[in-house]
């Protein structure tokens, strides 16, 4: 990112209606990889989600909705917060604790208005490196992670991932 001001390219493993899955995404669809990923959780697990969104409370609330929604669907425990402020605390316990979590980590297409001086990349570019380099981390350590990238229709890609995770008991 230094040198380029941009970040290596990354495969998806699934796309469709505007979403790109990362890592341990299986099935045909969006939403099939979706519910493949949540059917893996076993009783004491916890899902956690990660957020490398824009904070408001139009994002919070719809956060809130699939957080409520995994947590009646499984019955385990659930939690979100945003990125990176989560790494200074619970991002501590889903790399170095029992590897008891399901992580979905949520991204966005990131503006590239505000550069930081003296480099060649903005505030956005560096919070999206952020956000890669915590699942690559998460994928090192053995943990079951996805990343779900919204593109640039954040509002309708919660949308679409609490829809699909509702699409199933």
């Amino acid at each position: 990112m230094q040198e380029k001001g941009r970040l290596p390219e990354q495969k998806p493993a699934v796309t469709g209606s505007g979403l790109s899955l990362f890592g341990q995404a299986a099935g045909a669809t969006v939403e099939e990889a979706l519910n493949n990923f949540i059917d893996q959780a076993r009783p004491g697990d916890y899902i956690a989600l990660l957020a490398y969104l824009e904070e408001n409370p139009q994002t919070n609330d719809a956060l809130e909705k699939i957080r409520l929604n995994l947590r009646d669907r499984t019955h385990l425990a659930t939690t979100a917060g945003y990125g990176p402020r989560y790494l200074h605390s619970t991002g501590q316990i889903h790399k170095g604790g029992p590897n008891t979590g399901l992580f979905i980590e949520l991204t966005q297409d990131e503006p590239d208005t505000v550069q930081i001086p003296g480099q060649r990349y903005s505030f956005g570019r560096f919070n999206l490196a952020q956000a890669q380099g915590d699942f690559e981390v998460l994928q090192k350590h053995g943990r079951r992670v996805i990343r779900i990238h919204l593109g640039d229709s954040v509002k309708e890609g919660l949308a679409q991932v609490n829809r699909a995770f509702a699409g199933r008991p």
